[in-house]
């Protein structure tokens, strides 16, 4: 049993056993200590934290319908995250749903930057589908990381939502992740890394951590 009353990285060190994909959000979410479906209120995400940012779309809907869709996202966001000084640690899109993690640097970040991010996108998304309507599901939820060991595993929640969706069977196959940002350096880099690897040697650690089915990844944490 994974036990988390005190440092995470020395019950990582301690722990041995092997989990499914089901357990690990079990895990995730008792880390939390709410369940996978409760988030925050938009007004209730303030300026200093790191959230789990993540909506999908109306009626399980599309929001991306092609990888061109996906890049003019990426090009949004990053135009309003840039604009207001907005950390972004890792990203995922998927046909349907989109996950952020992320460093909110800016008061009222749900009005000032979200609201207005995805209004242009789903502006645009309609214009090209000839479609009219809410695109998401509501306004984006927000999980809080209360810390930034939390946060470590909820970049590899993250970039292991495509594997359990099946859309590949190893996370470097996903285009439409930050995960080969982890592993390949780049010259303009959206994604802010420093962060995660903190906690790792090199970058290869990391990819071992995401991979390792094994709780405790105990080959993976720096000494």
């Amino acid at each position: 049993m994974l036990i988390v009353n005190g440092p995470l990285k020395a019950v990582l060190l301690k722990s041995r056993f092997f989990f499914s994909w089901f357990s690990f959000c079990e895990i995730y979410s008792s880390i939390y200590n709410i369940t996978l479906g409760d988030y925050m209120r938009n007004e209730d995400i303030t300026q200093g934290n790191i959230y789990h940012i993540y909506n999908r779309g109306v009626d399980r809907q599309k929001i991306f319908f092609s990888a061109r869709n996906m890049g003019f996202f990426l090009f949004r966001l990053r135009k309003y995250f840039d604009k207001e000084n907005i950390s972004l640690y890792a990203y995922c899109l998927i046909s349907n749903h989109y996950h952020l993690l992320i460093k909110v640097e800016k008061q009222n970040f749900g009005l000032k930057v979200m609201q207005p991010f995805l209004t242009s996108y789903t502006k645009a998304i309609n214009l090209q589908q000839d479609r009219v309507g809410p695109l998401f599901q509501g306004s984006f939820k927000g999980k809080l990381m209360p810390s930034v060991e939390i946060a470590l595993y909820a970049s590899k929640y993250i970039h292991l939502n495509p594997v359990k969706a099946k859309l590949v069977r190893h996370p470097v196959e996903w285009q439409y992740s930050s995960y080969k940002e982890y592993l390949i350096p780049t010259n303009k880099p959206f994604v802010k890394k420093d962060l995660i690897l903190s906690f790792f040697k090199t970058p290869q650690a990391y990819e071992s951590f995401v991979l390792n089915e094994e709780d405790g990844y105990h080959d993976s944490f720096e000494d």
